[in-house]
């Protein structure tokens, strides 16, 4: 499963990491919801050497098809304690409904969804 950094289209050409190196390959195993609140002092997040942001908090979201892990959501912030219990509900609802609409299409993609993300704004 490859991952991508970044929000643009080029980000995402540029540098993509497989999941094994990522601090969410402990969501996509475990299918857990994953979280650490200090980055710099938890063994399981590497720091890419061509990151541009040093993040301090994390939460890696599992998505789910039926039983299957099929992609990882991770909301993150470069101030570490960043989510308070709220956040980490919100975020497993977010999963769930990205899981949801993953399980109700037969390719695991939405065309609209992919339409409004690649366009050139």
């Amino acid at each position: 499963m490859p991952f991508a950094a970044g929000y643009r289209l080029e980000s995402k050409q540029r540098f993509s990491l497989s999941i094994d190196a990522s601090f969410s390959r402990h969501a996509y195993e475990s299918g857990q919801i994953q979280f650490s609140d200090d980055l710099a002092h938890d063994s399981r997040f590497i720091r890419h050497p061509r990151a541009s942001r040093s993040y301090a908090s994390i939460i890696s979201m599992p998505i789910r098809s039926g039983d299957d892990v099929v992609a990882v959501l991770n909301v993150d912030s470069t101030y570490s304690h960043a989510f308070p219990t709220p956040d980490f509900i919100y975020v497993g609802l977010l999963g769930a409904i990205l899981g949801v609409i993953w399980s109700l299409t037969d390719t695991g993609s939405v065309p609209e969804i992919e339409e409004l993300t690649n366009r050139d704004d």
